[in-house]
């Protein structure tokens, strides 16, 4: 079985907090969020990166091992030592990590905390028992082309290799991250907080 693990703003506690900035390379310089694909980045392996907060947007409140975070007006998975131990301890090769400090996150810089970038996508939705509408349509109303929207999702479990815990899922122009249940037991087992799980059939986008 596999959930959703929502990483949005409007999916987060009400009282956690909430981080809107950009994304700098250790010359301060722009840098692209290339952590979205689901493919390993090997040009920026040993890197890591700055987030400059924009306070206008962004929200104090709780900081837990999942800090919600936007940059460049796309989610980008932030985590906490606690996550990134348990995902090389216990799930190896599935995901790679870049340090990344904010510049202010509830009034003050913090540090401790990783970009996960996650390093498998695939496309593994049962289009026949779910509900979805498509970037296009044809004259017959046949759609085809990306996914546009999400009303209910079924998973075609036999589209996923038997030893992915956690990926991207595929035909879908945002991160949408799915789990195991293996998984979502190991992060509930070990108290990492910050994560919520929603099954297929109840997310919406």
């Amino acid at each position: 079985m596999f959930f959703v693990m929502p990483i949005n703003r409007r999916d987060k506690p009400r009282f956690d907090a909430y981080v809107d900035g950009i994304l700098l390379d250790n010359n301060d310089e722009l840098a692209t969020n290339s952590f979205i694909y689901g493919a390993e980045v090997k040009e920026e392996a040993g890197k890591s990166y700055k987030i400059k907060t924009n306070q206008e947007f962004s929200e104090i409140g709780k900081i837990k091992d999942r800090l919600v975070t936007k940059v460049h007006n796309t989610p980008i998975f932030i985590v906490s030592e606690n996550f990134k131990e348990l995902l090389q301890n216990n799930f190896s090769g599935q995901a790679e990590f870049f340090e990344v400090k904010f510049d202010i996150v509830n009034k003050k810089p913090l540090e401790g905390y990783f970009i996960c970038n996650i390093l498998s996508i695939y496309n593994c939705i049962d289009y026949e028992n779910s509900i979805v509408d498509y970037e296009f349509y044809d004259e017959n109303e046949k759609g085809h082309g990306q996914i546009y929207t999400i009303d209910s999702m079924v998973i075609d479990e036999s589209k996923i290799p038997i030893d992915a815990h956690i990926f991207l899922l595929g035909n879908f122009p945002k991160p949408i991250i799915l789990v195991s249940q293996e998984m979502r037991n190991a992060i509930e087992d070990r108290g990492i907080t910050g994560f919520s799980f929603v099954n297929p059939e109840d997310f919406m986008i």
